[in-house]
């Protein structure tokens, strides 16, 4: 009788705990909305009121866009613009960034260099898009633009600041091209005695 007695007070728990479980995922996804949709976009808005638009790189000085913020990390310089979507794993794994790594990087004149590049690129199965030639600092550059894979919407390109510097943007939305030129246009070379070590704090 005690088997059976028991065996009904679990059915009968049943609905209790499945209600509490669901009560308790409700609760996770609030606080993951929480983070994504209020705290990563505060924090972009604090950084630039506690350090202005900027960050120093190497020697050079870089703008950080409206709604970036740095984050910190070895052999570079790295900023980065959450990227706004419901879908809560892409959000958090694939934010928008740019990572800028102050080295000896290859001529922009060195033509079998370029033509390397995107035979390696084609190599690797990247839907190659084509080349662009600016100027970032008054430095001559040269920028690779590929797709991951022609199925896939995650794009990168890749800047090389002549014998200088290399400037990788990791996107999948077309829409932040417009941060990523802005941040390009304003990279500016800081006079020799002035710079001070790389700040890309938080």
């Amino acid at each position: 009788m005690s088997v059976w007695s028991n065996m009904l007070n679990t059915v009968g728990r049943g609905p209790a705990i499945a209600k509490l479980v669901g009560l308790y995922a409700a609760i996770v996804v609030v606080i993951a909305l929480v983070v994504v949709y209020v705290a990563l976009p505060l924090n972009a808005k604090v950084w630039h009121l506690t350090h202005g638009g900027f960050i120093q790189c190497g020697g050079f000085r870089v703008p950080v866009p409206s709604g970036w913020y740095p984050e910190s990390i070895d052999g570079g310089c790295q900023i980065i613009r959450p990227t706004y979507t419901f879908r809560l794993q892409h959000q958090l794994q694939h934010s928008v960034k740019v990572f800028l790594n102050v080295t000896n990087a290859p001529s922009v004149d060195d033509k079998q260099w370029r033509q390397d590049v995107i035979a390696r690129l084609q190599r690797e199965g990247k839907n190659f898009r084509g080349t662009t030639e600016l100027v970032v600092g008054g430095i001559p550059t040269v920028c690779f633009e590929w797709n991951a894979a022609d199925n896939s919407s995650d794009s990168v390109i890749a800047c090389n600041v002549d014998k200088r510097m290399v400037v990788n943007f990791f996107y999948d939305d077309q829409k932040c091209k417009s941060d990523f030129n802005e941040i390009l246009r304003g990279i500016q070379i800081i006079p020799f005695g002035i710079a001070t070590p790389s700040l890309p704090q938080r």
